[in-house]
């Protein structure tokens, strides 16, 4: 019995990891995009800012690259 919840909880912890994972899939490409059109204009208007704003999405891409493996 003790096992079976074992398993059990083992199992929805699975689920919910997977649940989260595909939420991650749905909005990732929508803030990446969000991202590209801020930098587009900024690269124009401000391109210290746009440069900026590149290093810092790099190193989040890079951080969750990371954390999805």
């Amino acid at each position: 019995a003790a096992l079976d919840a074992l398993q059990r909880e083992e199992a929805e912890k699975q689920l919910v990891r997977a649940q989260l994972m595909a939420l991650q899939a749905q909005i990732e490409p929508h803030f990446l995009f969000n991202s590209l059109a801020n930098l587009d204009g900024l690269i124009a208007t401000d391109p210290r800012a746009a440069r900026q704003l590149l290093q810092r999405l790099i190193g989040f891409l890079r951080m969750s690259l990371s954390h999805t493996r």
